[in-house]
C-alpha cells in the first residue's frame, strides 16, 4: 500500500483488508491511521496485530466478518459481531441491511449460473466492475472468495426466501421501529440463515 510505504513503513495483506474494512474508502482517514500504525510500529511492517491495537477493532468484529458469517449460513457467530459492527464509525443498519442484500443478489446470481468456482470468481470481479460503487462490505477480493464459496450451501428457494426477509428489513427501517436495530437485524439474520438445520436433517 503507498500510504505505508510513504509512511517509511509496509503494511500486510491482512492488516490492510482489515484497514480497509475500518476506515473504508475515506482517503484522509486512511493516510492518518497509517501514520498512527507507522508510529506504533516504529517503521517496522504493520501487521493486523498493529491495526487491532490502534484501531481497536479485531478481524471478528468487522462487517467483513458478519458477511463471512451469513454466507456460511453460521448466525449465531454472525450474531455475535453484531453488536461490535453496529458500534463502527459510519455502519448503520441501513449499511449492513444493504451489504447483506448485495451478498445475497450475487449469491442468487452465481446459484443460478452453475458455474464452476474458478469460473464464477471470474465472472463476480466481471460484475463488480460492470457495477462500479456496489457496496460489497470489505474489499472486492474478500467479497468475491466469500460469495464463491457459499454459492453450494444456498438453493434458489432459500436465496428467493433471504431476499424476500432483507426487503422486509429495509422497508421496516424507514417506518417507526418498535425495537432496536440490533434486535432487528439479529431477528434477521435468524431469518436469513435458518434452512441449513433442515437440509442437514434430511
Amino acid at each position: 500500500m503507498q500510504q505505508a510505504e510513504r509512511a517509511g513503513s509496509t503494511i500486510s495483506e491482512s492488516a490492510a483488508s482489515l484497514l480497509e474494512e475500518v476506515v473504508g474508502s475515506d482517503l484522509s482517514q486512511l493516510a492518518l491511521e497509517i501514520e498512527k500504525l507507522a508510529s506504533y510500529t516504529h517503521g517496522g511492517a504493520i501487521t493486523e496485530d498493529a491495526v487491532s491495537a490502534v484501531v481497536g477493532i479485531r478481524r471478528e468484529e468487522t462487517l467483513g466478518h458478519l458477511l463471512d458469517a451469513v454466507a456460511r449460513r453460521e448466525a449465531t457467530t454472525a450474531i455475535a459481531a453484531l453488536p461490535h459492527v453496529l458500534q463502527q464509525p459510519k455502519s448503520s443498519a441501513v449499511t449492513v441491511v444493504m451489504a447483506l442484500t448485495v451478498q445475497l443478489l450475487a449469491i442468487a446470481w452465481g446459484e443460478a449460473r452453475g458455474l464452476p468456482p474458478a469460473r464464477l470468481a471470474n465472472e463476480y470481479y466481471s460484475l463488480l466492475k460492470e457495477g462500479g460503487s456496489v457496496y460489497t462490505g470489505r474489499a472486492w477480493g474478500d467479497a468475491v472468495t466469500a460469495w464463491t464459496k457459499a454459492v453450494p450451501k444456498w438453493t434458489a428457494r432459500e436465496l428467493d426466501d433471504a431476499l424476500a426477509a432483507l426487503a422486509g428489513a429495509d422497508a421496516a427501517l424507514k417506518e417507526t421501529r418498535l425495537s432496536s436495530d440490533e434486535q432487528m437485524l439479529a431477528t434477521l439474520i435468524l431469518t436469513v440463515c435458518r434452512g441449513s438445520t433442515s437440509r442437514r436433517a434430511a
